[in-house]
């Protein structure tokens, strides 16, 4: 158990919305002062203001997550405006929905440096104050395409599949340091964010498609809450619909015995919605 509460800090990075300003009202709900950050200026502030506005201790910084010296810079900023940092939820994300044969270098580039690269910057920027309080914990939004991919998102499947990875590699050196600081991944399914029509790539009738998908799915500030709760809970691998377990079984199922990726692998669609 991780006690989360008054006097806690938190930082959350694609905190204007969707699944990052969920887990900052549900940091905020448990009495956290929350550093919000994201690259949409003008929608952070509207979503800084109504927390603020609803008596939560908030800060807001436009911060760049490919950037570094930007996250350590950030990192050095909370721990000015608030003292401390107890929680880092790295969960800036973007995606793109194209055919691997048209998928361009800079796409493939701009993916994996705001969905991957900037995770580690992120653990590289507040591990060592976390590591020099003697406290804190670190965690990253993956998603349910770490474990089973979906056409079209290599650079996102890639991506994720890395997140999940990196994330367990910390806390297996987090347990060999012998260190309290802790660490921990979501794994978000199907959430109605706008994360596709933000998303990259030039085909906007597929882009309106998925978006029309996924907008049935979780509501945001549900899967905040989940994440949240995971964390204070002390588990690992966070999932919000644990209805993919049984894709994830079917496929390490075929893995392990004829070695194949089977056609009919796919998320069971009508049953996450009607979970969410």
């Amino acid at each position: 158990m991780i006690n989360f509460g008054d006097g806690g800090v938190a930082v959350v990075t694609g905190a204007a919305g969707g699944i990052g300003l969920g887990m900052t009202r549900a940091a905020a709900a448990r009495g956290m002062a929350v550093m919000m950050t994201d690259a949409d200026g003008e929608r952070l502030a509207e979503s800084a203001q109504s927390l603020s506005d609803a008596g939560h201790h908030i800060a807001q910084r436009v911060v760049d997550v490919t950037d570094p010296t930007a996250l350590v810079a950030l990192a050095r900023e909370t721990v000015d405006e608030f003292g401390r940092v107890d929680l880092l939820c790295n969960n800036a994300g973007i995606t793109l929905v194209t055919p691997i044969n048209e998928i361009t270098l800079e796409d493939w580039h701009r993916v994996i440096d705001i969905d991957l690269n900037a995770v580690f910057y992120g653990v590289r920027a507040f591990l060592p104050i976390m590591l020099e309080q003697g406290f804190g914990h670190l965690n990253a939004t993956a998603s349910a395409n770490a474990w089973r991919s979906d056409p079209m998102q290599a650079p996102y499947n890639a991506a994720k599949h890395g997140v999940a990875a990196l994330m367990e590699s910390v806390a297996l050196d987090l347990r060999e340091m012998q260190s309290t600081v802790t660490a921990s991944v979501l794994n978000p399914g199907p959430i109605a964010t706008d994360l596709m029509l933000r998303s990259l790539g030039e085909d906007d009738e597929i882009r309106t498609e998925v978006h029309g998908l996924l907008n049935a799915g979780m509501d945001p500030d549900k899967a905040g809450r989940i994440a949240i709760d995971g964390i204070v809970e002390g588990r690992f691998w966070i999932f919000t619909h644990p209805l993919i377990f049984g894709t994830i079984r079917d496929r390490l199922d075929a893995a392990t015995t004829d070695g194949s990726l089977p056609p009919e692998l796919d998320w069971p669609w009508e049953e996450l919605f009607a979970s969410s």
